[in-house]
């Protein structure tokens, strides 16, 4: 398995998330959702560990025809890019407050996810980990833990530690 790989979710894909038409188990169709062809197999691992064996599951949804590989994250940067020179980082009150959430949600197994806030770049960066957070904790919790996550991440930007433009909360 090529963990740079970036996929996407075929037609079947597509049409399971739309309709549950081959009855997926939950956490395979979880794992399916997730797929947005920006995404690498590493990070979606990553993000999807609290589903259990999602290296399993991955594979699945390859074999299934659920989902394919487009590009490798590898070739999607060009050779020696530097980061642009302008970009603000997230706050780092923000950034503890949020991984030190993740982990109280998801124990352990928000390891991986946390990790990946903290090493974030960027606000877009670190607001797009916040969304893939999310989700992670919505499949592993409930959309109730993962809306009052989103909710706690909210009043933390009002207190003035930072922003992040909310994507349907």
């Amino acid at each position: 398995m090529d963990l740079q790989a970036i996929y996407i979710k075929t037609a079947k894909g597509q049409q399971e998330v739309a309709t549950r038409a081959f009855q997926l188990p939950s956490r395979v169709r979880s794992l399916l959702v997730m797929v947005d062809g920006k995404t690498d197999t590493e990070q979606l691992l990553a993000n999807t560990a609290a589903l259990g064996d999602s290296a399993t599951f991955f594979t699945m949804l390859v074999e299934g025809g659920f989902i394919e590989a487009v590009a490798s994250s590898v070739a999607s940067a060009p050779a020696g890019s530097a980061p642009a020179q302008n970009v603000k980082a997230p706050p780092k009150e923000l950034v503890r407050t949020v991984s030190h959430l993740v982990i109280e949600i998801l124990g352990p197994a928000g390891d991986p996810l946390s990790m990946r806030l903290e090493k974030s770049l960027s606000i877009e960066e670190f607001a797009k980990q916040v969304e893939q957070c999310r989700n992670v904790i919505e499949s592993a919790a409930g959309k109730k833990r993962g809306d009052a996550f989103w909710n706690t991440v909210l009043e933390q930007l009002s207190a003035g530690t930072g922003t992040i433009k909310a994507g349907g909360a």
